[in-house]
C-alpha cells in the first residue's frame, strides 16, 4: 500500500509540474511585447510620414530619401526604405520590424522601421 501511495503522489507531482510548464504565460507575454513594439514602430513611421508629407517623397531622389531617413533614425529606432529596386538597408535577421507600403507612381515605396533596443 505504501508503494501505491508513493506512486500516486509522484504522478500528482509530475502532472502539477507539467501543467505549470504548459500553462506558463511566457510565450503569450513575448507575443504581446512583440505586437506592442510593432504598434509603436508603425506609429513612429506614420507620424514621420505625416510630418514630412508624402509629396516630399514624390519629388525627392532615392538617395535623398535614404539620407533623410538615416537622419530621422535614432538610438532606439532605425528607418529605411525600398524605392522600386533600390534599398537603403534592411532590418537585421530576427529583429522586430514594420513595413509601410506606399503605392506611389512611378515606383512603389516601402518604409521600414525596426527597434535597436534589446527586447
Amino acid at each position: 500500500m505504501r508503494y501505491l501511495d508513493i506512486a500516486i503522489a509522484a504522478l500528482v507531482g509530475m502532472s502539477a509540474i507539467s501543467g505549470a510548464a504548459v500553462w506558463t504565460p511566457r510565450s503569450g507575454d513575448s507575443a504581446s511585447r512583440q505586437l506592442m513594439l510593432q504598434e509603436e514602430l508603425r506609429d513612429y513611421v506614420l507620424a514621420y510620414l505625416q510630418q514630412k508629407g508624402v509629396f516630399w517623397m514624390l519629388q525627392s531622389t532615392p538617395e535623398s530619401i535614404c539620407s533623410e531617413l538615416s537622419r530621422a533614425s535614432n538610438a532606439s529606432v532605425t528607418l529605411s526604405a525600398t524605392i522600386g529596386p533600390r534599398s537603403c538597408g534592411s532590418p537585421p535577421s530576427g529583429t522586430v520590424y514594420v513595413a509601410v507600403n506606399l503605392g506611389m507612381i512611378p515606383e512603389e515605396v516601402t518604409v521600414e522601421a525596426w527597434s535597436n533596443t534589446l527586447e
